[in-house]
């Protein structure tokens, strides 16, 4: 199983019993989403892949989606998320997993420049090239 376009989206308000989600609730929502990979998920659950890596930034112009990119601009502006999931110190960790009789080896990418960004495939080695 792959989750895709999934986490937290700041200000979102889909179940009236929390608050908006803040920016610190992103951080801590997708560090909690990757480590629950790890430690937790059964072994078909492959890969979380959250939403939004960029937009504009990404040379994608649908205004909508803005608020919920972690690239603000390809001058490096970003999200904290950003910064956290680089630094965070399990992000090279792999889990071992037996699936069907094989052994998979599943390794979280936390390298978020990976994230498909849209259908448009260019965006993403832009991105990439300037964020490096």
């Amino acid at each position: 199983m792959l989750s895709t376009e999934g986490g937290a989206i700041i200000g979102s308000t889909e179940d009236p019993r929390y608050p908006p989600v803040r920016e610190e609730d992103l951080t801590t929502l997708t560090l909690r989403a990757y480590h629950t990979l790890l430690d937790d998920a059964p072994p078909y659950f492959l890969a979380h892949m959250p939403w939004l890596l960029a937009n504009s930034a990404g040379g994608h112009s649908d205004e909508r989606f803005e608020t919920a990119a972690w690239y603000k601009d390809r001058q490096g502006a970003t999200l904290p998320v950003v910064e956290a999931l680089k630094t965070d110190a399990r992000k090279d960790e792999v889990r071992d997993s037996k699936l069907e009789n094989r052994s998979i080896t599943i390794q979280i990418i936390t390298n978020i420049q990976r994230a498909r960004l849209s259908h448009q495939g260019t965006g993403l080695r832009r991105l990439k090239s300037n964020c490096e």
